[in-house]
């Protein structure tokens, strides 16, 4: 399976998968707690003055020695993790979490890769060089650092200790921010997974009574915390890796004839053909798309003879590469437009892709399969935006019980000491509904949509007396 295909099954997979399920309902039981003085006594991002010189990528790499992470993962607590997120904090078995976290360098390097001020992969060139063919073995290690962080995290908050909780929650936001900063959209979707696990970590910090209000830390916080626009930018660079000589020849203002064996090495590379049947494919593919493909570049102001010394596979391999761009454009642009202003022109744009893609089969067929589906990658960025807002409007909501007899506002507009953020999805203000003493707070699907766990996401909100 292509790189680019593996890709498109991370953004939009999980999606699918989740269509049956009803959106789950989180209990938050809060203490009152007005904002902090400083307001930003607490942050939830190392501050620059704790920054050192250096490249966190150094001590991330030396986590995987098989002396501290590998060795930890052999450990049968390992397989543990995603239970001891998953159950109460009173039910958190706390002798076997300490004895299995402790004695390990994985925390020591981890906390001083995140306040590094510094962190190149170096895969921009590698990429350039081998495109799709790039292997990325270390990238998902990342998600179980993400664990590791999240589980000592909330051992930290059982023990009742919120400096040491958040120092770790910033290692952890620090280290998603890091991976996601790559060109190559996994590794944003693998440092999204681990903003996600930190903000899970928030939610048990919140409800320990006597902890601090971290409303202006949230706010504090990049939006959005991991940008896209590097990563998908990587998309590129893995296409002209692929056909390099194909994505010269185009750019240059006269066209000249490529070799043909580069031509038949540009098609082999993404087909792998070998069989002649193959290749009649091709040859058929070929001579139906060529007249579209001289349509196209005469319109562009190319002269007849200039096209005409070209091999024809050479003008239709241009015009693929031509139209990969226009159709990876048309969704790439929106990436920097708020969600529910981008949802439905990128709606617009895969629909019209696909309709393209289906009547156009034989200029799609050399580069449907390098085409990424971006848009599944938008919606998990708009995700973790939403659950970063409602977490402001939980911490909103504990200020308002701080200044009101630990009471519950009736309605959002009621709180009048900070700004109540909107949902990162709908562009509307979230959901909320008082009834006494418990308050539902929802972030709903997008028009049109049913509710799934996916698209929705729901806090019951109590105060503790």
């Amino acid at each position: 399976m292509r790189w680019a295909s593996i890709l498109g099954m991370l953004a939009i997979v999980p999606a699918l998968g989740a269509q049956e399920k009803s959106p789950s309902v989180v209990t938050l039981k809060l203490h009152p707690a007005a904002a902090p003085a400083p307001a930003l006594k607490y942050t939830l991002l190392p501050l620059a003055r704790e920054l050192k010189p250096g490249n966190a990528a150094v001590f991330y790499h030396r986590v995987h020695s098989p002396l501290w992470f590998q060795a930890l993962e052999r450990e049968p607590s390992f397989a543990k993790l995603h239970d001891w997120l998953e159950m109460p904090t009173t039910q958190l078995p706390e002798k076997e979490v300490r004895q299995y976290l402790s004695g390990t360098g994985v925390f020591q390097e981890l906390d001083h890769a995140a306040r590094c001020e510094t962190c190149d992969w170096q895969l921009t060139g590698r990429l350039r060089d081998e495109g799709i063919n790039l292997a990325l073995p270390e990238a998902q290690v990342f998600r179980q650092l993400g664990l590791l962080l999240a589980v000592k995290a909330r051992l930290e908050i059982v023990d009742g200790r919120p400096a040491q909780a958040l120092r770790v929650l910033q290692t952890g936001i620090a280290m998603g921010r890091h991976v996601g900063d790559c060109p190559v959209v996994l590794n944003a979707l693998i440092g999204m997974g681990i903003e996600q696990t930190m903000l899970g970590g928030i939610e048990d910090f919140v409800q320990r009574p006597g902890f601090p209000n971290l409303y202006w830390a949230l706010r504090d916080l990049p939006d959005p915390l991991v940008d896209l626009r590097r990563p998908l930018q990587g998309d590129r660079l893995a296409v002209d890796a692929w056909w390099p000589e194909i994505r010269k020849a185009l750019e240059e203002p006269k066209f000249q004839p490529l070799p043909l064996a580069t031509l038949r090495a540009s098609i082999d590379k993404v087909f792998g053909l070998g069989r002649t049947d193959s290749r009649i494919t091709v040859a058929q593919a070929v001579t139906v798309a060529h007249p579209q493909a001289m349509a196209y570049f005469l319109k562009k102001g190319h002269l007849r003879d200039e096209l005409d010394a070209l091999p024809v596979t050479q003008v239709v391999l241009m015009y693929s590469l031509a139209e990969w761009d226009r159709w990876h454009d048309a969704v790439y642009r929106w990436h920097n437009v708020p969600y529910w202003h981008a949802r439905s022109g990128l709606k617009k744009a895969v629909d019209e892709r696909e309709q393209a893609l289906r009547e156009n089969k034989e200029v799609a067929f050399f580069y449907q399969h390098l085409l990424p589906t971006n848009e599944g990658v938008f919606f998990t960025r708009a995700r973790l935006q939403r659950r970063i807002a409602a977490l402001q409007c939980v911490e909103a909501i504990r200020m308002y019980a701080a200044a009101n007899n630990g009471q519950l506002p009736d309605a959002l507009a009621d709180i009048h000491a900070v700004p109540v953020p909107i949902d990162p999805v709908t562009g509307k203000s979230f959901s909320y509904r008082s009834a006494g003493a418990v308050a539902r707070l929802q972030g709903p699907a997008p028009p049109g949509e049913a509710e799934t766990e996916r698209n929705t996401l729901v806090y019951q909100i109590s105060i503790a007396k």
